[in-house]
């Protein structure tokens, strides 16, 4: 059995990105799938490793963790087989690291989970996208995203 495990939802944006970076490392998990629209995560057993209710909770080692930006993060630094460097003492590297961390976490991230629930898991789930929120997203995407490319200083 698998050490490490994924608490989550496939139709759930945050445990998807995790879910990748266990992919791209080439890790062993178990994934334990959460039923979102049951209301499971709100259980006394979700509740229990995130007291915010939310997915996913990705548990390493006896170490249990719910912030998938912080997940990532953290499986970076451990698994990390490419020797880059990913931690920069330098404060001024580690600003500009800073700056796109929360780019990503307040510009890029609303608007493309919203595009991702409206295009892809809607239609899995037999309903219509939103062609007004589709719309609304897209055009925020556009201040983050320029021709293809995100958007680089």
């Amino acid at each position: 059995m698998a050490v490490r495990k994924v608490y989550g939802s496939l139709n759930s944006q945050a445990t998807l990105k995790v879910l990748a970076c266990l992919f791209e490392n080439d890790l062993d998990f178990e994934f334990v799938s959460v039923n979102l629209d049951a209301g499971e995560k709100k259980k006394k057993a979700c509740l229990s490793m995130n007291p915010f209710g939310q997915a996913p909770v990705y548990e390493d080692s006896g170490i249990k963790q719910f912030e998938s930006r912080e997940i990532i993060r953290c499986m970076a630094h451990e698994y990390d087989e490419k020797e880059e460097e990913l931690v920069y003492w330098d404060g001024r590297d580690q600003a500009i690291v800073a700056n796109w961390v929360d780019v990503e976490d307040l510009q890029f991230d609303p608007p493309a989970t919203k595009l991702t629930f409206e295009i892809v898991i809607k239609p899995n789930n037999g309903l219509a996208p939103d062609q007004g929120v589709v719309a609304e997203a897209e055009a925020k995407l556009s201040n983050v995203i320029l021709d293809g490319e995100i958007l680089k200083w």
